[in-house]
């Protein structure tokens, strides 16, 4: 995991949806999985970057801060209408 750099990493978490559970789950971040139904969907969003953050320290004993690139609100304004599959996240190596 690569995260150097002023930008840092773009990765992305894909959200699925089924029989009213909202799953969060990311390719470049193994063991990623958060699950909640709709009610807790804003507090389980709020969660994510540090789920991030978490997984990396424990899979690549690096420290780093994850950022939402997109807001809940921005990224709620669509949902359940148009639901957005994937929600994309910056991580930054806190040492660099």
């Amino acid at each position: 995991m690569d995260t150097r750099g002023e930008r840092g990493m773009i990765i992305d978490v894909m959200h699925e949806c089924a029989d009213g559970w909202h799953t969060f789950t990311s390719p470049q971040v193994p063991g990623l999985f958060l699950t909640a139904e709709m009610a807790q969907l804003e507090e389980i969003y709020a969660e994510i970057p540090t789920a991030i953050a978490a997984l990396a320290k424990a899979d690549f004993g690096k420290d780093v801060k994850a950022e939402l690139v997109k807001s809940y609100s921005d990224y709620a304004a669509g949902l359940p209408e148009t639901h957005q599959p994937v929600t994309h996240y910056e991580i930054r190596d806190l040492a660099a």
